[in-house]
């Protein structure tokens, strides 16, 4: 299992999170359950908001120990060689060129990365992986999208750990039952990641980094989760360790 980060010993690690553009308010928007799940997991949160300059990612990076890419609207599938079909919705060019842009430096740079749904589907579509732009359109597929009036840490549906990995590392159980919300799906992988867990549709629920200290792809939300189930809080605290430990080394 990994390490628990405690607090109070030393200086806290600074991780970057990334939030979205309400365009019809004029709003950047964060749930407070991501900072909440940082702050409580031994980190610093230091909100990114996304932005149109490539140049961007690099200056916010100098900043940070860690990365938390967010739940969100789609990645436009221009990025994966693909047009829109009509499923993919809620867009942002911002998000897209900062979030990208960000996670190749970090990956670059060993930086550790969390990606969280949408966050998740960033990283792979970073390293060079496409998406489902819906899940209908892989065949034999389950729903991922929970009940509007399930509640948010409910639960949903289970996915199966790959023991040779991270996220076995952090749950210590083959099999983890998560809550899910997301229409797309990673279909085919990025250079330098592998999946290492996956639903019973085998629509894959977690990535990780081969060749990396710590990046790793959620397609579930433990922010929803941990208040209720403190297990998923040791995702977030894996992050912290990581940033710690590249700090030191």
């Amino acid at each position: 299992m990994y390490n628990v980060y405690k607090r109070g010993t030393v200086m806290k690690p600074v991780i970057g999170i990334t939030t979205s553009i309400n365009y019809k308010e004029s709003l950047y928007q964060l749930h407070l359950s991501y900072v909440n799940a940082i702050t409580e997991a031994g980190g610093t949160p230091l909100v990114i908001t996304p932005q149109p300059e490539r140049s961007y990612a690099a200056e916010i990076l100098s900043r940070l120990d860690g990365l938390l890419i967010t739940g969100g609207g789609d990645v436009d599938p221009v990025y994966f060689n693909e047009t829109n079909s009509g499923y993919s919705r809620g867009i942002s060019l911002e998000r897209d060129v900062t979030e990208l842009e960000i996670v190749k430096l970090a990956a670059d740079m060993d930086m550790p990365v969390l990606g969280i749904c949408r966050g998740c589907q960033v990283i792979n579509v970073a390293m060079g992986g496409s998406l489902y732009q819906d899940i209908s359109l892989k065949p034999d597929a389950i729903n991922h999208r929970q009940d509007e009036g399930t509640p948010k840490w409910y639960p949903y549906h289970d996915i199966i750990l790959d023991k040779e990995s991270i996220i076995y590392d952090i749950f210590g159980e083959r099999i983890v039952g998560v809550n899910s919300f997301h229409h797309q799906a990673i279909k085919e992988i990025g250079r330098g990641l592998k999946v290492t867990a996956v639903a019973k549709d085998d629509i894959p629920e977690v990535i990780e980094g081969v060749n990396h200290s710590f990046i790793l792809g959620v397609q579930f939300h433990p922010e929803r989760m941990f208040e209720h189930e403190s297990k998923f809080l040791s995702i977030f605290k894996a992050l912290i360790v990581a940033a710690r430990n590249r700090e030191a080394s």
